[in-house]
């Protein structure tokens, strides 16, 4: 997570143009533009999501999810590691404030949908998953999310995974109240290839880079240009680029954040970038996987006072504290070990 005074702010992508691979649809051949009806078809869903936006306009409570993309059996699917993808899903559970729209146990299997079973790169933008959660709307209508794989345009490269939701667009500035009672922009966000390249048909979207050793990282981190710590004038300048290390898919800088969080820690009288230091610290254990490590820097927090100072108490930071990262820790468990048991307290 990255913070700018005073509250935490979650850092998105631009969804590129995946390769040309796809083709577009057919073109008047006297004209080179498009016909009304070729239009239509071309913005009209497919057969398979019209049905989708039926089944989840008539959900009753809960969430449903559809596999878009069945990868073969010969094929390895492409592996994301179990403790990044907690943290990750929970950037959208606490985008949309999913906590009383999913139990515990849905909100890890929202995190097992989201990134389980991804097909194997390639430079092809393809559907792999649709999700609805019932009736979030103030109209009674689902809030719904697609996601699509393709690539991160001058990202040298990277393999990305786009998820878009049935939002206007601007959902991180707002207040999610207003966003329920805005109502859908569509009712089935989704991404169609035109002649000029994909058309993104919805709202608000969030990007992640997957990167081959496993990590998927919401932030838009540019590992050729990430500063030393020494070059950080305060300590929340610090703190955040411990965040962008966490987050760069190198995990050969990763122990380089621990003795300065622990100096902000130790040292620093700020008692809202002190708590957001021991997070850090918190979410660097969780990257080793050393979730009893990460339990114990959340216990120091939430026993040091530092979450009922005045300046601590309403922000983002304290709610992540209080609720999110203990049960990033626990869905992180249950991912990692295959044990859904963990989740019933």
């Amino acid at each position: 997570m990255k913070v700018r005074m005073p509250s935490l702010v979650f850092v998105s992508i631009v969804l590129l143009a995946a390769c040309g691979s796809t083709p577009s649809p057919e073109q008047s051949a006297e004209t080179g533009q498009m016909s009304i009806e070729e239009a239509l078809a071309l913005i009209a869903p497919t057969p398979e999501q019209a049905a989708r936006i039926k089944r989840y306009a008539q959900l009753g409570d809960g969430f449903a999810t559809d596999q878009a993309l069945i990868i073969s059996d010969d094929q390895e699917p492409y592996p994301i590691d179990p403790y990044y993808a907690a943290y990750e899903a929970y950037q959208i559970v606490r985008l949309f404030d999913l906590f009383e729209d999913l139990t515990l146990v849905e909100r890890h299997d929202f995190a097992t949908a989201l990134f389980a079973d991804l097909p194997p790169h390639t430079n092809e933008l393809r559907e792999v998953r649709a999700f609805a959660i019932a009736n979030w709307f103030d109209d009674g209508s689902p809030l719904v999310m697609t996601t699509w794989t393709g690539l991160l345009s001058g990202a040298n490269d990277i393999p990305a995974l786009a998820v878009l939701f049935n939002v206007p667009n601007g959902v991180r500035e707002s207040d999610i109240s207003e966003v329920r009672a805005a109502g859908p922009s569509v009712e089935y966000p989704r991404i169609i290839i035109g002649p000029d390249g994909p058309i993104v048909i919805g709202g608000d979207r969030w990007v992640y880079r997957l990167y081959p050793n496993g990590h998927a990282t919401g932030a838009s981190v540019d590992t050729d240009r990430l500063p030393t710590f020494e070059d950080m004038t305060s300590a929340l300048e610090r703190a955040n680029l411990a965040d962008a290390y966490l987050r760069d898919g190198d995990p050969s800088n990763d122990a380089a954040v621990v003795e300065p969080l622990r100096t902000i820690i130790n040292e620093e009288p700020s008692p809202l970038v002190a708590a957001f230091a021991h997070l850090q610290l918190s979410f660097y254990f969780l990257t080793q996987g050393d979730l009893v490590s990460a339990r114990g820097m959340l216990d120091t927090l939430n026993t040091s006072g530092l979450l009922e100072d005045p300046t601590v108490a309403d922000t983002e930071i304290a709610k992540v504290a209080r609720v999110d990262m203990p049960e990033i820790l626990l869905v992180a468990q249950a991912l990692a070990s295959g044990d859904r048991s963990v989740l019933e307290r």
